[in-house]
């Protein structure tokens, strides 16, 4: 938590230019301070803009760091804005040979950030940190004394990041956001005011009770990992998935281009469409993920008003099987490959005499290729396809929840229609410091 405030400080005051500067230092030399007047106002408008695409499950979003960068801007604002949203934000609006080294920072931190972390990915963290330690004092500090308090123990710390992890294991074990939920946690359980030290005590061993079986019989569920309760009418599926209310009330028949959806996934899956459906199915509007959050559907969220919206149907989806093309033209392989699409709905069909749990979703395009290595692999810039990228997917590959609000308003006009991924960093800690996406009933 602290590492990334200390981080958000120092550049966000490069960038303004509101750093300490020696009296030897011209400012005039400072080429990257760019957020200032139009653009810093252009800049945090683009920022309070991505709201309505910042699904509530991804916590408190940040708001217009031009207004309240001086106002309370918590921790979570900094990581959600810089490392979540800057790489798409940025874009364009930094020279680029400054914007390329702040990727590879938020590369880093974005890996160490995760709760399992493999011994390739945190070498990877590390060459990427190496790397930014070195563009930073070849880009800014430039070695110069008056500069030398550029070189903050927020960057240093970076040397040690990858390293301490392999000792210590992921910062999410010991980091301030675990300390803070415990707090949180502890204080919610307390009940009895007149002795709260003696009902801490004993509501700690309880804890390390149910953790200590938890670990011993896995199949007891006693973590929060389980979903906290079922919501009337919702239904329970595999690997603690459940669709989730509303629930449409009379079927209906699905259009020509959902009908041919629908018919390429039967045939991954050997089956013949009978002759005689009637192509009428019920909808669902949302489904519980295994990691907490609910992935909701367009079926529902049209019906609101988009400024009153944190819309949370945009999806990370992981094929492990062939789709068959719908058409002779197109064939899309997503065999283990990582796609983010659209939900329309969600359905049950029997399919060779098995209840299936499905998505109607539709496709994003492929990235920019040159956009994602330019950013280190940050920046997943695309375009929503429509109906041109429906497609039927099983419920168990949708993996999360994410964000896909739209670049800069800076850029030129080729991007008015890109929008670009935006994953909540580390989603793992997150549910360790927000409470899980709201599960209550919805109108059918």
């Amino acid at each position: 938590m602290h590492e990334i405030l200390n981080l958000a400080d120092l550049f966000i005051g490069l960038l303004r230019g509101t750093i300490d500067r020696g009296a030897s230092d011209s400012l005039d030399s400072w080429d990257w301070v760019v957020l200032t007047g139009e653009v810093w106002e252009k800049h945090g408008a683009d920022v309070s803009a991505c709201l309505r695409f910042i699904p509530s499950c991804h916590g408190r979003a940040p708001r217009n760091p031009a207004e309240k960068i001086n106002s309370g801007y918590k921790a979570w604002e900094h990581l959600l804005y810089l490392f979540e949203l800057g790489p798409g934000l940025f874009l364009g609006v930094i020279p680029m040979e400054y914007y390329r080294t702040y990727c590879k920072l938020v590369a880093g931190v974005r890996i160490l950030y995760q709760k399992c972390i493999s011994r390739k990915h945190i070498e990877r963290a590390q060459k990427l940190l190496l790397e930014f330690i070195d563009d930073f004092e070849r880009l800014f500090y430039q070695r110069r004394t008056d500069r030398l308090h550029f070189v903050r123990q927020s960057i240093h710390n970076l040397w040690h990041w990858a390293p301490e992890t392999f000792r210590l294991g992921p910062s999410a074990c010991y980091s301030q956001w675990t300390m803070e939920r415990f707090i949180g946690l502890t204080t919610a359980y307390l009940r009895q005011h007149s002795t709260p030290y003696e009902n801490l005590s004993r509501i700690g061993l309880e804890r390390a009770q149910l953790n200590a079986l938890d670990i011993m019989v896995p199949n007891l569920h006693l973590t929060a990992d389980a979903i906290p309760h079922a919501p009337h009418g919702s239904i329970a599926l595999s690997d603690n998935y459940r669709l989730l209310r509303a629930l449409e009330r009379h079927s209906r028949a699905m259009t020509e281009r959902e009908f041919d959806a629908l018919r390429a996934y039967l045939m991954t899956q050997d089956v013949d469409m009978p002759n005689d459906w009637d192509r009428k199915i019920q909808r669902w509007s949302r489904l519980y993920l295994p990691n907490g959050q609910v992935a909701r559907s367009e079926w529902k969220e049209a019906l609101r008003a988009p400024e009153k919206l944190r819309r949370a149907r945009d999806v990370k989806v992981r094929k492990t099987q062939r789709l068959h093309a719908i058409s002779n033209e197109q064939q899309l392989d997503l065999n283990g490959t990582l796609e983010f699409a659209e939900v329309r709905y969600y359905f049950e069909l029997d399919v060779a005499g098995q209840d299936k749990a499905l998505a109607m979703v539709c496709l994003c395009t492929r990235p920019d290729q040159e956009l994602l290595e330019l950013s280190s692999h940050t920046l997943w810039s695309c375009q929503h396809q429509g109906d041109d990228g429906l497609r039927v997917v099983e419920y168990n590959t949708i993996r999360a929840v994410v964000a896909m609000p739209h670049h800069s308003s800076m850029l030129p006009d080729a991007f008015r229609d890109h929008v670009f991924v935006a994953e909540m960093p580390g989603l793992e800690i997150a549910e360790m410091g927000w409470e899980e996406d709201d599960i209550e009933d919805e109108e059918d």
